[in-house]
């Protein structure tokens, strides 16, 4: 019988490795050694909490980290599964025991690592299986040139370095010259595509703007305004294209093209964006936003001015933020992968570093889907106005 208790191992209070992930590691053994089987039901909760001697909240902890990590799948009202096809756990074994000491450097390019998505990026990066034995350290970088000095102070001394946001391609020269292998999340400030010796992982933003004004245009909006930015930085420039690109599909000339620059993805912003786009004349019947925070914002405006979501306003955020499920109605948005994109970043690293033959390239994680809520509907005649 799986978990019985004349074969448990006893975890180890005073470990360097938290009791949900000595759970995890043993749960992984079992699978590893095919006690529990591509497809099983995982034993209830109850169970393992007995069978480790911890609590409900470590072992849950445990379950939602392989979750994460691929190995095991949880199926409403009927409990978790082993995944039919999870991660090699050997590789992952070896990996683990081969980055021992390694020495990793996270750099933040012109961008916040305390916003939310870059924050779930750097704990994907910092919980990963092979990443948890190196020496982990992360810089912030706000310059767009940088000297070979400058280069030894943020990545001198290190096996490998993660760049993560609006890369400039000087680093990214910098880092080739001196043979250090990188891996980009993201792209390169300038709005060009990452060189040939670059990996990267990044999303196709263009796309995503377009699938979200398409299905905004699809459900009869033609007055749609776009709340973008920050102001002239490449992730703007790539959504206003995707933007601009439904709305010519759809034969809105570009005079009737709203875009709402903000200078920071808060909810503070966009309150003050929805308050000028409401007072507007003819005033938009849809708001297309950047950032679920965005949306957010938007959504307080519009409360606050006596404006009912989604009878007097439609309105997509983009991110797929917990922020946009709690408001009623849910927000309506386009999905964003970050622990996806750190995961992949991590395979391409670890590639490049062990591998001689490895080649480098660049993934674009394409969304085609976006999560429907309740935030947007067709629109009425009578929600029409001058």
């Amino acid at each position: 019988m799986i978990l019985e208790k004349d074969s448990a191992t006893t975890l180890k209070e005073n470990s360097d490795k938290p009791l949900y992930r000595q759970v995890a590691d043993q749960l992984l053994a079992l699978i590893a050694e095919q006690k529990l089987a591509p497809g099983a039901q995982l034993p209830p909760a109850r169970k393992i909490q007995k069978y480790f001697n911890v609590s409900a909240i470590t072992v849950e902890a445990g379950i939602r980290l392989l979750v994460k990590e691929g190995y095991l799948r949880r199926r409403p009202r009927l409990g978790t599964f082993i995944c039919d096809n999870p991660p090699d756990i050997e590789h992952e074994r070896i990996m683990s025991e081969n980055t021992v000491g390694m020495i990793i450097k996270v750099i933040f390019c012109h961008i916040a690592p305390a916003d939310i998505y870059w924050s779930l990026v750097w704990d994907e990066l910092v919980t990963a299986a092979p990443f948890l034995n190196c020496d982990k350290s992360f810089a912030i970088l706000n310059s767009d040139t940088l000297s070979d000095d400058e280069l030894q102070r943020y990545a001198g001394g290190c096996d490998g370095v993660v760049l993560c946001g609006y890369i400039p391609l000087d680093l990214v020269k910098l880092l080739e010259r001196k043979k250090i292998p990188f891996v980009m999340i993201g792209g390169l400030n300038s709005g060009a595509p990452p060189p040939p010796y670059a990996d990267s992982v990044q999303h196709d933003e263009v796309h995503r703007a377009y699938i979200s004004t398409r299905h905004l245009l699809e459900l009869g909006h033609r007055n749609i305004v776009c709340v973008v930015g920050p102001s002239g930085s490449r992730l703007a420039e790539e959504i206003i294209s995707g933007y601009r690109q439904a709305m010519l599909e759809y034969k809105i000339p570009r005079e009737q093209h709203y875009v709402e620059n903000i200078e920071a993805h808060t909810v503070e912003e966009g309150q003050q964006a929805g308050l000028r786009i409401l007072t507007r004349v003819p005033r938009p019947t849809a708001v297309n936003a950047c950032d679920d925070r965005l949306a957010i914002g938007v959504y307080k405006a519009a409360t606050q001015m006596g404006f009912r979501i989604p009878e007097h306003l439609s309105l997509i955020g983009c991110g797929g933020l917990e922020i946009g499920k709690v408001i009623t109605p849910e927000l309506t948005t386009m999905p964003s992968h970050p622990r996806r994109s750190a995961k992949i970043a991590l395979e391409k690293l670890f590639a490049r570093i062990f591998d001689p033959n490895h080649k480098c390239s660049a993934t674009i994680l394409r969304f085609d889907e976006l999560e429907i809520g309740g935030s947007t509907r067709f629109i009425r005649g009578e929600d029409t106005n001058s």
